[in-house]
């Protein structure tokens, strides 16, 4: 972004700074300053799922097969999974279904199967574990392990939602954007992957054929996925001012080794 602009940098919300202080102010190298606040579009419900699904311990002694499972993933409106002793919970259904002869589960299986089989999936689902299948055996002498991941929450064409996030931060951020002392004030949005459904409209484009809401106060608006890594540099750059279309703005990696 900064390239695109010109100028250079600073970093003014730090400690001792007024409250609602933007996070830089851009010296443009021709006059004049921005003032830029960056953000991201987090979805809480999803980061504390994750967080508490690192926490947890995957491995069961009940198991002969190693599990891969999915629950239905959150979103900002659900009420998440309770994660806490996930495991301990579903490796006795998990069991019930080896023991069953059963090897996936899911919506479309187990229609017309043993009584075990579909009172094992009923519970399985109760817990909020949608479906899943049989792995590799796990080595000699080690537990089983279950992989999980999650399945769901598509809420809308993806184009619509950076549309939506953009508006949404821009509503958490308009106030102290309209207050900074700048020539002109930029909200920059990271997407994460806690937004996985944003992420890929971004990231697959293209760029959206409507405009979100930008108020007064706010000059232009500027979002990319963050994909972490030095090895995942951030491809997709696109910005917007009020009353205009969405652009896709060239992107040119800098290695951090280089700098």
């Amino acid at each position: 972004m900064l390239g695109l602009i010109g100028g250079s940098a600073l970093m003014t919300d730090i400690p001792g700074a007024r409250s609602r202080t933007p996070d830089f102010k851009i010296t443009r190298a021709g006059g004049g300053t921005i003032a830029l606040e960056v953000t991201a579009t987090t979805v809480n419900n999803v980061a504390s799922t994750w967080d508490a699904i690192h926490k947890e311990s995957w491995s069961s002694d009940v198991l002969t097969s190693n599990w891969s499972v999915f629950i239905r993933a959150p979103d900002r409106s659900s009420f998440p999974i309770r994660i806490n002793g996930l495991a301990e919970k579903v490796a006795p259904h998990l069991t019930a279904l080896e023991f069953a002869g059963v090897d996936r589960f899911g919506p479309n299986d187990g229609l017309n199967g043993s009584d075990e089989e579909m009172a094992a999936t009923r519970h399985l689902y109760e817990l909020g574990v949608v479906q899943g299948c049989v792995l590799a055996a796990p080595c000699p002498g080690e537990p089983a392990e279950i992989a999980i991941g999650t399945v769901g929450a598509f809420s809308g064409p993806w184009v619509d939602l950076v549309n939506r996030a953009v508006e949404r931060e821009v509503e958490a951020n308009k106030e102290k954007l309209a207050n900074a002392s700048a020539d002109e004030r930029h909200l920059f949005v990271w997407v994460d992957q806690t937004d996985p459904n944003c992420q890929a409209g971004i990231i697959l484009g293209p760029t959206p054929a409507t405009s979100p809401c930008i108020p007064n106060g706010i000059d232009a608006v500027w979002i990319a996925p963050w994909l972490p890594g030095p090895t995942v540099p951030t491809s997709t750059l696109w910005r917007v001012e009020a009353g205009t279309y969405w652009e896709s703005m060239p992107v040119r990696y800098i290695d951090p080794r280089e700098s």
